[in-house]
């Protein structure tokens, strides 16, 4: 734990922090009035010697220069309450803002909080309201930017459009405006689920894409939300399936849609012919779950794709196996060719050797006669 609880060195451009027992140091890092990135360098000097310890950059942001709108939830519910989270993974709008040079700026709380300043303007009041009041929350990852829920009226006419425009206004009046985003009104009650798949046939082993639509009682995608509509009381998985899958697609009773639908994906299977999944609608006859209508209760959802023998692909493969398969073969017939070359080689180096020798050894006994 450390100790050090005060920082005891002024504003400059090098600052130094003597270490408490523990070998814990403090550092204030301030702006020098100017925007950009800046290059700090951590050093340890041990009486004699200077040690880089570590070198980080940081990032000052100027004024702001521009706001803007990430959409998260594309249908809202004309249910009167908010379509969409505070939270990264659930927003219905996420707002940045960056300065003139692109930096990006804090509009959170600890930096120009503007959670509760972000004026909604829109086009379709009857759907979504103009409003100077956003739910907000700091995001979970981008520390800087504000995730937004949105709040369709009741009076709200499902497939009809809203194009909202958010605006801030600062001090000196200055408006900033982000480019409008469409959102589409839509009921939040299930009246129709259907399940498809990308493709009418898969090979053995192929990736399938399935996906749920979820419709109203006009036949008009629903909001972009939760939904509860599975029967789980009898098993855990929703879908049963006609042939052993690696993976269980719509794990649970709930679905959550975007753009009125949801996908999963899970491999085919080894097992050919046709692959038949079916999940049924929760509730009993007259009273459905939570988000379905009461007719829904007790109805089926099924689908049908075919699953074929291996396809072009795995031929390829196995065309490309037997290929690699045969290369090794005569790389092998090729190295035996080659040591039985050398061996040859061997054995007539080996017989010439012997002839130089005897042919050495004629030369000097000449040699010793002539010298006689």
């Amino acid at each position: 734990t450390p100790s050090v609880t005060t920082f005891g060195q002024t504003a400059g451009p090098v600052s130094s922090s003597t270490t408490d027992a523990a070998g814990w140091a403090f550092f204030q890092v301030r702006n020098a009035g100017a925007a950009g990135v800046g290059t700090i360098t951590i050093t340890y000097n041990d009486g004699t010697t200077n040690y880089t310890v570590a070198t980080k950059s940081i990032t000052f942001y100027g004024s702001l220069a521009a706001i803007k709108a990430t959409q998260g939830k594309f249908i809202i519910a004309n249910s009167g309450s908010a379509t969409g989270g505070t939270t990264s993974t659930t927003y219905a709008v996420q707002f940045t803002a960056t300065d003139s040079a692109g930096n990006a700026v804090d509009i959170t709380s600890t930096g120009l909080n503007l959670a509760g300043s972000i004026v909604g303007t829109s086009d379709n009041a009857i759907g979504i309201a103009s409003t100077t009041t956003q739910s907000c929350a700091t995001d979970a990852t981008n520390t800087l930017a504000l995730d937004c829920s949105v709040t369709g009226a009741t009076t709200g006419v499902a497939g009809s459009v809203a194009n909202v425009t958010y605006s801030y206004t600062d001090a000196s009046l200055v408006v900033y405006k982000t480019s409008p985003v469409a959102f589409t009104i839509g009921g939040s009650t299930v009246s129709a689920v259907a399940i498809t798949f990308d493709k009418a046939s898969y090979n053995v082993g192929d990736l399938v894409t399935a996906t749920l639509t979820l419709k109203d009682s006009k036949g008009i995608l629903v909001a972009d939300k939760l939904y509860s509509i599975f029967d789980t009381t009898t098993s855990t998985t929703v879908f049963s399936t006609s042939a052993q899958l690696t993976s269980t697609p719509f794990g649970s009773r709930y679905v959550t849609t975007s753009k009125g639908v949801a996908t999963a994906t899970f491999y085919a299977p080894f097992t050919t012919g046709s692959l038949n999944m079916s999940a049924t609608i929760g509730g009993t006859t007259g009273t459905a779950w939570n988000d379905a209508v009461s007719t829904l209760a007790g109805t089926t959802v099924a689908g049908v794709a075919t699953i074929l023998g291996a396809g072009g692909d795995s031929s390829l493969a196995l065309d490309a196996a037997n290929a690699a398969t045969d290369a090794a073969n005569n790389a092998y017939d090729e190295a035996q060719n080659a040591t039985q070359a050398a061996s040859d080689a061997l054995a007539a180096v080996k017989a010439l050797a012997v002839q130089v020798k005897a042919l050495i050894a004629l030369v000097t006994k000449i040699k010793n006669k002539v010298g006689a």
